[in-house]
């Protein structure tokens, strides 16, 4: 299994065994999870199918959740504060345990940052972006994606990816994620604004059932978020944030916990009652750990000779160079699902419906 697979990979920050309480470390590993039965019992579980590390507790317990119960997640942060360390555990939580044709990821990182560039030699990771033509992408994923899917679904009598996956179509969910979300919206004029909040609405509201989701990581809720969309986010977490930050982020009446160190995190799910402290699992200790990991983690998956899902009918939003890929981690292997051509035909056949339908 993919589990048992990439435990071998992951440094430990202890020399302990599988006992040990790891609240009682700075920094807990992906690799201190995993020595853990329990985590590991719950990823291999087949019953949670997007298996995640949400976080540690205070006494040292580790949150795992199924993320197929969370459609819309927001990650809120300041820079310096341990929220990029946070969002890779998130995603690579996603993408290590799952197969390219379980999860795919469309990434929008205005910063061009190494951590993303490096994540994007994954081959869960079908665009990474700058935010220049992020209208255009989320025409893409509207306009082409959603309606190839919502066809999918009417076809084979389905309400909703799941049901469709219970058939043997195994379509995989499809992440957008944005950071830096600030800087994407300040780029946009008054208009354009109007139209990326409509669009994001319609991701948020009409697209989960067809397996589109979104992760957004701005540094506020504040101003990013209307009322309406609040209510539709089963998944926010603010890390070291003040105290209004987080009753903002989390929708909360009252909070007094201090978030004071970095990977301090306040977190509120669907899964639970109200919100609580956590500490962020870290994928490594080091950034230069982290890019190598992720580096030689998407070799295993090359050498596996996985399947990815050709996605080339977005044709802004897909832009991946496996070529490219290939030569930086010099890996060969991979087999393409299905063939491009075939997509394009079910999209002639829909290219006169009505969009505002989703």
């Amino acid at each position: 299994s993919l589990v048992e697979t990439f435990c071998g990979l992951f440094p430990t920050n202890t020399a302990k065994g599988e006992n040990y309480c790891v609240c009682r470390k700075q920094v807990v590993t992906f690799g201190d999870v995993f020595k853990l039965q329990y985590c590991k019992e719950f990823f291999l579980d087949k019953k949670n199918k997007l298996p995640m590390i949400t976080g540690i507790t205070e006494l040292g317990k580790v949150i795992l959740d199924d993320a197929k119960n969370f459609d819309t997640m927001l990650i809120a942060g300041k820079p310096r504060s341990g929220k990029s360390w946070y969002v890779l555990s998130v995603l690579m939580s996603l993408m290590l345990f799952n197969s390219p044709e379980d999860v795919q990821f469309i990434i929008v990182d205005p910063k061009k940052s190494n951590l993303f560039q490096t994540m994007a030699l994954m081959p869960h990771v079908m665009g990474l972006h700058d935010d220049s033509n992020i209208l255009a992408i989320l025409d893409d994923i509207i306009e082409v994606e959603a309606q190839r899917r919502k066809k999918l679904l009417n076809d084979n009598k389905c309400d909703d990816i799941w049901a469709l996956r219970s058939k043997g179509i195994n379509l995989p969910i499809l992440y957008l994620v944005i950071d830096e979300y600030m800087t994407v919206i300040g780029k946009l004029d008054e208009d354009k604004r109007k139209e990326f909040d409509n669009k994001i609405r319609i991701l948020i509201s009409q697209l989960p059932s067809q397996g589109i989701r979104l992760i957004f990581v701005p540094h506020r809720a504040t101003g990013v978020v209307d009322k309406t969309n609040r209510t539709m986010l089963q998944f926010t977490a603010a890390v070291r944030a003040d105290k209004e930050t987080v009753e903002d982020t989390l929708g909360i009446q009252k909070w007094d916990r201090a978030l004071t160190k970095p990977g301090d995190i306040a977190i509120k799910t669907s899964s639970m009652q109200g919100g609580i402290y956590i500490k962020g699992a870290a994928l490594t200790t080091t950034d230069e750990e982290n890019t190598k990991l992720i580096e030689s983690a998407a070799k295993v998956f090359y050498k596996m000779g996985v399947d990815i899902p050709d996605m080339k009918a977005m044709r802004v939003a897909y832009n991946r160079n496996e070529n490219h890929i290939k030569e930086e981690l010099g890996a060969s292997g991979n087999r393409v699902q299905f063939n491009a051509d075939s997509l394009r035909e079910q999209l002639d056949n829909i290219e006169n419906m009505n969009f505002s339908d989703i």
